[in-house]
């Protein structure tokens, strides 16, 4: 059974999806064939922290080595919880241990989090961010 499949932003969504119908059409795909459209949504990783604690090493060498690790242009964006922004982050996803690293969906739903130390697998953040970026509609 053929299958066309294309993967598009989000914001492009509705084009792809007419140029993967109209390819389907103009190539007389039968119709039992798959039409498979993906989209990436923007995930966010971030950790919440204090700088100048204990753990500041640990979370600024995590970052490092998933960066490194991961080179797939996902960044983990370090929030501090000396900010007003950082102790607003932590009281909208009621946090209450540190460090604390949070997968946020496009929309700002909370995908799934980790507090405290020790800091989780980078498999498993990753995988996490994986999921929650790609959506098969």
């Amino acid at each position: 059974m053929p299958a066309v499949a294309t993967c598009a932003p989000a914001a492009a969504l509705q084009l792809a999806a007419a140029r993967v119908v109209a390819l389907a059409v103009k190539q007389k795909l039968p119709s039992t064939a798959g039409v498979i459209l993906c989209y990436l949504v923007a995930v966010k990783l971030l950790i919440l922290y204090r700088p100048n604690s204990e753990h500041e090493t640990d979370v600024e060498s995590y970052v490092r080595d998933f960066q490194h690790r991961y080179e797939i242009g996902r960044k983990i964006e370090l929030v501090s919880m000396n900010t007003r922004d950082g102790a607003a982050t932590a009281s909208l996803y009621d946090i209450v241990a540190y460090p604390a690293i949070l997968v946020l969906g496009d929309d700002g739903s909370l995908v799934s989090f980790w507090q405290g130390m020790p800091l989780p697998l980078m498999d498993e953040v990753a995988g996490f961010a994986h999921s929650a970026s790609s959506t098969q509609w």
